[in-house]
């Protein structure tokens, strides 16, 4: 059932620039051959430092019925994202994934959770090694008698080596789900606890999120999801403790005010984007959301990364604005985790059909950005990405893009060193918006650059607008309707470029 296969890569340009002390590398377009979707559901770091994704593959019958393919796993190397090995499961059923690796030893895990056998739910483990080779070792835990479906993701190892899990079970015809589940299994398939709680207890827009380690001091988890209050969006945290008992609720929502950046504006978050939640010890909350405040008279949308109190109330709040060069972009997060050095790494994306950028930003714990860099490459991202921190900082990320046939990988290593691998894509220390632009154009940059001139030049290759101050905004007042090119130079010489649209 699981064999090995070839997986042909197709690789942009290679080539090097020199930014502070992050290098990256990435696959930015990587086919799967003759599917119709490719599904990102699982992405883990090994002991070998390699980093391993997971694709459920789909395709469609004549009639448009879609069915599974198999779910493939792939490894890549740390520096240079190279695929070295590849196996595929081949089923017809729609599981929910995890892959981990184990907290003490060798070996990784892989557990499935799925109404494999008559619409009665199993959650199956097993084994394999960093080679991906798997044991004929497997463990068949019935959970529930009716067919279920996993959080996304669903699944969390423990510092233990004993799975949680949260799901949550239907009944026919049910407009929303009867009982919610979660779980503690040990690796040889005994359920340790297993706690429910009816949707009345436990409410969410579809889909649940989690669990997700919500503080260590004690242990607690959390999950959440999305409710509507009258028009207003509303999230809902639920945390649990270590026994998996309810403890607490955190309702939270939708509307921010007077962020520093844009003073007497109001922000409408997205939370059914994906919103990233982060426990503290302190007890306060941390949510990415994408936000959006196009009816206001200045419009636009972006990211923004708000601290809360146990009752809801907002705390802190810093706004990132779109960095995409898309006239209608779509923001959605990625990932926000705690990094090994006690600071913090959070992703999101902006995409279109045509254009996507990936940012990454390393902040401490007030929320000051430490650094950031924004990724651009045709399509990427789009709302199916993961984000896994590395064993020594950085992260990996993957995701599908626009046609959702294709996957791109990230690896950005935050390992000090004095280069930069890019493969068919770009990697720059700051972002511009909006874009297209009418009289000006907005940078951000990286606390830890320098810029030290913009250059502006028509397609004619002919400089139209050169300016050594005030970089953070390049006037484009008195230029004609139409696209640019702009040069941005660092202290230290490197160079970026962008495509500029004026309106």
């Amino acid at each position: 059932m699981r064999n090995k296969t070839i997986i042909l890569l197709f690789f942009g340009l290679l080539y090097s620039a020199s930014v502070q002390a992050q290098s990256m590398d990435s696959i930015p377009h990587h086919s799967f051959g003759p599917y119709a979707y490719a599904y990102p559901k699982t992405i883990m770091q090994m002991a070998d430092s390699s980093v391993v994704g997971g694709f459920h593959l789909l395709n469609f019958t004549s009639d448009y019925y879609m069915y599974s393919e198999g779910y493939l796993m792939q490894k890549l190397t740390r520096h240079g994202a190279r695929i070295t090995d590849t196996t595929f499961i081949n089923y017809k059923h729609f599981p929910s994934h995890f892959t981990g690796k184990y907290p003490f030893g060798q070996g990784n895990v892989h557990a499935e959770l799925g109404d494999f056998v008559d619409g009665q739910s199993i959650l199956r483990i097993q084994h394999f090694d960093d080679q991906l080779h798997f044991d004929d070792t497997l463990a068949e835990v019935a959970l529930c008698e009716k067919p279920v479906k996993g959080a996304e993701p669903c699944m969390l190892l423990d510092e233990e080596g004993d799975l949680v899990l949260a799901f949550y079970d239907f009944e026919y015809d049910a407009t929303h789900p009867e009982t919610v589940h979660l779980a503690q299994v040990g690796l040889d398939g005994t359920i340790k606890l297993h706690e429910t709680y009816p949707f009345e207890q436990i409410q969410f827009g579809l889909p649940l999120i989690g669990p997700k380690v919500f503080g260590t001091s004690p242990l607690r988890y959390a999950c959440w999801g999305v409710n509507t209050n009258g028009q207003i969006q509303c999230l809902d945290c639920y945390v649990l403790d270590s026994l998996l008992h309810l403890t607490a609720t955190y309702s939270i929502y939708g509307q921010i005010s007077n962020a520093p950046q844009l003073p007497y504006q109001t922000y409408a978050l997205q939370f059914s984007r994906n919103a990233q939640v982060l426990g503290e010890e302190s007890g306060t909350i941390l949510v990415g959301a994408a936000y959006d405040n196009s009816a206001s008279i200045q419009g636009g949308s972006g990211m923004m990364l708000v601290r809360f109190d146990s009752e809801g109330n907002k705390l802190k709040h810093v706004v990132f604005p779109s960095p995409g060069s898309s006239s209608s972009p779509y923001e959605w997060p990625i990932g926000l985790e705690w990094s090994l050095d006690g600071n913090l790494y959070f992703s999101y994306t902006t995409s279109s059909s045509d254009d996507g950028t990936i940012c990454v930003m390393k902040l401490d714990r007030d929320m000051n950005v430490i650094w950031q860099r924004c990724c651009l490459a045709s399509g990427w991202g789009k709302e199916l990405a993961f984000m896994k921190v590395l064993d020594d900082n950085g992260v990996a990320i993957m995701g599908n893009v626009y046609n959702g046939t294709e996957a791109f990988y990230l690896i950005l290593n935050d390992d000090g060193h004095e280069r930069v691998h890019e493969q068919a894509c770009n990697f720059r220390p700051y972002a511009c918006y909006p874009n297209p632009a009418h009289d000006a154009l907005h940078l951000q940059y990286s606390p830890d650059v320098q810029p030290t001139q913009i250059e502006l030049y028509d397609l004619q290759g002919r400089l139209v607008r050169t300016q050594n101050d005030h970089l953070e905004s390049l006037n484009l007042q008195g230029l004609a309707a139409g696209q640019y090119v702009m040069k941005v130079t660092m202290e230290g010489g490197d160079t970026f470029t962008d495509k500029v649209v004026k309106e």
